[in-house]
């Protein structure tokens, strides 16, 4: 019986685990992999029957084995995988259920969405009989935001069947734009496998990158009162050090410069307690991304007095 088929967390391989009977006259299993479906499997490796430990389930005593694959590139697409046992005089005996990875994938958007989809675990017994399958209770979704903590925080754990999930993230903490996910499976409490084991399967960690934006606004008014006193932008996911701001008047002359993105222009000139007079002026702001990637970004404002 296959267990599970789970991505590890920390070096991203996928692990089985399968139940074997230690009394049968088996002399090695051969793990069949697939990343197409359930019926074109290649295999991978033999591991010997030796190799096992004893666990205690509601249908007594089984051997358990473990294995690694340490080939498989699980953040790329599902994999399906089955065993085959093989006796000592070479004739190949049961064929185990098949386990079928989880592969999360998604999308950084400019709405300010990462929006997320995965496949469906395969495939734990779900009815009385082992033609009844799936046996996912539900999925669970983590996210982690890497710049901050290594912790995970729970964004769906009532997710119930649904494999998609669209995730808000503006105005979430974090200053990189990069947040990371998970989605976990977990068995159905009244699976019929007669073992009585409930596990969880993961998915491969998918890190999206959102992009970085900066607004500005079209006019301002320093007399005003209270709002649209100043010129300054609006940006997120901004590299410290690498924000440079001008503002031309319509003879080309640098009326604002500023380095500090949260430095803002009063309308004045050149920061002396002279008043820029009013009318349309050029801004021009380049940047460097969180992401790496430089932007540069140019347009025009209205100073009204």
């Amino acid at each position: 019986y296959l267990r599970y088929a789970t991505v590890d967390e920390m070096d991203g391989n996928v692990e089985l685990a399968f139940l074997i009977d230690t009394v049968a006259d088996l002399d090695f299993f051969v793990i069949d992999r697939s990343p197409i479906d359930q019926f074109h499997y290649e295999s991978i490796d033999t591991i010997s029957r030796r190799n096992y430990q004893v666990i205690t389930t509601m249908a007594g005593d089984f051997g358990q084995i473990e294995y690694i694959d340490t080939d498989a590139e699980p953040g790329g697409h599902s994999y399906y995988y089955r065993i085959r046992s093989v006796d000592v005089c070479g004739t190949e005996n049961d064929v185990s259920n098949f386990a079928r990875t989880i592969f999360l994938e998604g999308s950084a958007d400019l709405d300010w969405y990462n929006r997320l989809k995965w496949t469906a675990y395969g495939d734990w017994f779900q009815g009385p009989t082992p033609s009844d399958k799936s046996g996912v209770e539900k999925y669970e979704l983590y996210r982690n935001i890497p710049v901050l903590d290594n912790n995970v925080y729970g964004l769906q754990d009532d997710a119930g069947l649904n494999l998609g999930y669209d995730d808000h993230v503006i105005g979430i903490a974090g200053d990189d734009g990069l947040f990371c996910y998970y989605v976990e499976a977990i068995e159905m409490t009244s699976s019929y496998n007669k073992f009585g084991l409930i596990d969880t399967a993961r998915s491969n960690i998918l890190c999206l990158q959102q992009k970085p934006r900066i607004f500005f606004p079209t006019a301002f008014r320093p007399t005003s009162e209270g709002i649209n006193k100043t010129f300054a932008p609006v940006g997120a996911y901004i590299m410290d050090g690498s924000y440079t701001l001008n503002v031309y008047n319509r003879w080309g002359d640098i009326i604002f410069q500023s380095s500090d993105v949260d430095k803002q222009w009063d309308g004045t000139y050149q920061g002396t307690e002279q008043d820029a007079p009013m009318g349309m002026y050029v801004y021009e702001v380049s940047f460097t991304g969180t992401d790496g990637e430089s932007y540069k970004q140019k347009g025009t404002v209205l100073l009204a007095r």
